[in-house]
């Protein structure tokens, strides 16, 4: 694998993520950002910039030239409709495979989805990569339909797909609304649906960022002529799987709490919230925010866990540092940042 990279989404905390582990690696590498960008947090003196957007095919021309991979992190989270999520997270990955295939030597495509495009647990079980997909939220419809967007180019571009597990870390405004879980007025009470009994695969963004430089290298690439399920396909994941009060209490123990109570509700209550959130927004003209009916389908689900085997076969990923030693290492960023 030669040393040039190309990486979309590259402002976000994903993105921030990958960029420092390609240039730790003596890689060099540009990233895909629009104009109104954000790119103040970036090592802008190691890091090209091109101009460009998932949404605009023309403007992918030029940007994609010179690189020998690509790393197509760009998505859309939230959004009023699937429709919405799928002008990105569909049609802006088509628009990425699309320009790599029209190169006379394409560079390999990896694209980051999510265990979101999957379903939850199968049964009670972790899920593989060999498991037929069931998305319950349209965040997960708009992965899968992205994954299957790529696939349309996968006899022109050598491409492989990684599914992320719940990803957590620094610089994420997600993170930090987990660690804070509807916290009541600093009590340390966390009322929470499911909370015990609801289980999520869990990857910190630095961990990801290994696991994808792991896939571009030597992982397996998607194949419309094979019927092995899963070809091409990778979960990145911890191997611990813990429910939702687990990892209030490991953030908990890292901030130097002492008393936690985690509290059980009714799934009708994030319904509920949810539904509150979600219409104050369109009321206001904006997109749903973090909680929103969305995610509220995912969490009604059940379990969101995935198998991490296969990553390391295939790939020896094997992350760097333990999901507590990770907790408090992104607990300690936001105290430090004056946000927790």
């Amino acid at each position: 694998m030669s040393d040039r990279a190309l990486v979309t989404g590259v402002s976000g905390f994903i993105g921030h993520h990958l960029v420092q582990t390609l240039i730790d690696r003596g890689q060099q590498v540009a990233g895909l950002v629009r104009p109104t960008s954000n790119t103040s947090d970036l090592p802008l003196e190691k890091l090209d910039l091109r101009i460009g957007d998932v949404t605009d095919p023309a403007s992918l021309e030029e940007a994609i030239q010179e690189v020998d991979v690509v790393y197509h992190l760009a998505g859309r989270l939230e959004g009023r409709s699937l429709a919405d999520l799928n002008v990105v997270n569909e049609a802006g990955s088509r628009n990425i495979a699309r320009a790599c295939a029209a190169l006379q030597s394409p560079p390999v495509l990896i694209l980051l989805s999510s265990l979101e495009a999957a379903g939850p647990d199968v049964k009670g079980r972790l899920r593989t990569e060999a498991d037929p997909s069931a998305p319950v939220s349209n965040y997960g419809r708009s992965k899968l339909a992205g994954e299957l967007a790529v696939m349309e180019f996968a006899d022109q571009v050598p491409i492989t797909i990684v599914r992320a597990s719940a990803v957590f870390g620094e610089r994420d405004p997600q993170t930090l609304a987990l660690f804070n879980a509807f916290q009541i007025a600093g009590l340390g009470i966390h009322p929470l649906p499911r909370a015990h009994s609801t289980k999520l695969s869990v990857i910190h963004a630095g961990d990801l960022a290994e696991h994808l430089r792991l896939a571009a290298a030597s992982g397996e690439r998607l194949d419309r002529t094979s019927d092995a399920p899963g070809l091409g396909l990778y979960y990145a994941a911890y191997e611990q799987a813990p429910n939702l009060a687990e990892l209030i209490r490991t953030a908990a123990e890292a901030r130097g709490e002492q008393r936690v109570w985690i509290i059980d509700v009714p799934i009708a209550f994030a319904w509920i919230v949810g539904a509150v959130s979600e219409t104050s927004a369109r009321l206001r003209g904006r997109s749903p925010g973090i909680v929103n009916l969305d995610k509220v389908r995912s969490a009604a689900a059940g379990s969101f866990t995935c198998s991490s085997a296969k990553s390391a076969q295939q790939l020896g990923f094997l992350p760097s540092h333990s999901l507590s030693d990770r907790i408090g290492q992104t607990v300690a960023w936001y105290q430090a940042k004056g946000l927790l």
